[in-house]
């Protein structure tokens, strides 16, 4: 069993708790309530939510959250905690940087910019992308 720790009012500790929340609530088999997606028991999983986030979060937060699904109250919390991702889609395609420098990094002559691999890799053929692999 995976133990939710307590969250700190200042929400210091907010990705260690989601961590644990998220770890322990697939366990349970409560992740779609929590992302917000129907369930067969919704309502029996989203009481039972709302009792571990009473034992785990400041009762000066839950106070406020007290009147809104499990749903709500964690989109709260990942809001109040500057968190825009609580809860990552697990079918978003993850890449790996290979280990060829040359081919993966742009030229010293070029300075970066923040679309730097989007602009690297826009106009080129699928075969001239080594530097990335599908990892699921």
């Amino acid at each position: 069993m995976v133990k939710v720790p307590a969250l700190t009012e200042d929400g210091q500790n907010w990705k260690i708790y989601r961590a644990k929340l998220l770890e322990h609530t697939a366990m349970k088999g409560w992740l779609n309530v929590l992302a917000g997606k129907p369930d067969e028991d919704w309502e029996g999983c989203n009481a039972l939510l709302h009792e571990l986030l009473h034992d785990t979060i400041p009762i000066s937060i839950y106070i406020q959250l007290r009147r809104n699904t499990a749903h709500q109250a964690f989109k709260h919390l990942a809001k109040r905690f500057r968190d825009r991702e609580p809860i990552a889609d697990p079918r978003a395609k993850k890449l790996a940087t290979c280990a060829n420098e040359a081919k993966c990094h742009p030229s010293a002559e070029a300075p970066p910019s923040e679309n730097a691999a989007t602009e690297r890799h826009a106009h080129t053929e699928r075969e001239d992308l080594p530097c990335t692999k599908d990892l699921t």
